[in-house]
């Protein structure tokens, strides 16, 4: 009898069943979600193949579209969680302006900040061909450009925490003109170059 039991648990209930259809309606849940201008709370979306953000100005919580296929956060201006862009073919942020959480840019191809301006907390975009800092003014911990292409500092002008030049031009630069570039910054933890 338990023999009989494991063949029918087996091939009824765990084989997946209509799983392109699955697929198929949470996609297009996602995409009615994305025609909203402001979502409150968290949205995830790892893993889904989605281009695009839509409508998308503001969301009151985090936004993950770690391994997805954005390439820009398009209309989207606010964020008052954490963004995850890890390992995402992400080119431009687009209108975004503020982060109030983390930032996490790792390994993307991002060679500007664009119009950012504000990060809350940690900004990582280490591994990235990151040259410009774009109009980022204040990160409220630490600062992680280590393996980027970052020349100057621009606008920036607060760091809460650490700040990571490790293998960036910035980091070849002879003390004197390092210690120029970040006068006019108020950096509140150590600066490491290697």
């Amino acid at each position: 009898m338990r023999s009989n039991w494991r063949q029918i648990f087996s091939e009824d209930i765990l084989i997946p069943r209509r799983i392109e259809q699955r697929q198929e309606d949470r996609l297009k849940s996602i995409y009615r979600i994305l025609q909203q201008k402001k979502i409150e709370g968290d949205l995830d979306l790892e893993d889904v193949p989605i281009t695009s953000l839509g409508n998308l100005e503001y969301i009151s919580g985090d936004l993950n579209l770690h391994n997805t296929l954005i390439t820009s956060l398009g209309n989207l201006v606010r964020i008052e969680g954490d963004l995850n862009l890890g390992d995402t073919p992400v080119i431009s942020l687009g209108n975004l302006k503020s982060v109030f959480g983390e930032a996490q840019m790792y390994y993307t191809r991002l060679t500007s900040l664009g119009n950012l301006e504000y990060v809350g907390e940690t900004l990582d975009v280490s591994n990235s061909p990151i040259a410009s800092l774009g109009n980022l003014r204040r990160v409220g911990d630490y600062l992680n450009l280590s393996y980027t292409s970052v020349t100057n500092f621009g606008n920036l002008k607060y760091v809460g925490g650490d700040l990571f030049l490790k293998e960036t031009p910035i980091a070849r630069m002879s003390e004197r003109q390092r210690k120029k570039m970040r006068e006019n910054i108020d950096i509140r933890g150590g600066i490491y170059y290697e």
